[in-house]
Formats: structure tokens, C-alpha cells, sequence
């Protein structure tokens, strides 16, 4: 899990222009389409759900 870590921190400083600093399980999304997504934590959750289903 945690290659899956850094390189989900990875994406998200790629993808969004974060800082690593920004990057923590409180954090929250603001984008509309994560409506179940809320913080770092849940999308870290979700998906290492999807891939585990696939």
C-alpha cells in the first residue's frame, strides 16, 4: 500500500497542482464529481476499492 501512497500523492500534485505539504487525510476535494468523495482518505479508499473489485 504504500507505493499505492505515493503515487496516488504523486497524481494528485501532477493532476491538481498541490504541494506534498497540502496532501493529507483531512483534505478535501472540491470538484463536483466526487459527491462521495470528501477528503484525501475517502479517495485513497475508494479507490483501492475499484481496483481490488477488478
Amino acid at each position: 500500500m504504500k507505493d499505492f501512497k505515493e503515487r496516488f500523492d504523486k497524481l494528485l500534485i501532477d493532476k491538481l497542482g498541490v504541494s506534498q505539504e497540502d496532501i493529507k487525510p483531512e483534505a478535501k476535494f472540491t470538484d463536483e464529481d466526487t459527491e462521495t468523495i470528501n477528503t484525501v482518505s475517502d479517495a485513497e479508499t475508494y479507490l483501492i476499492q475499484k481496483i481490488s473489485n477488478k
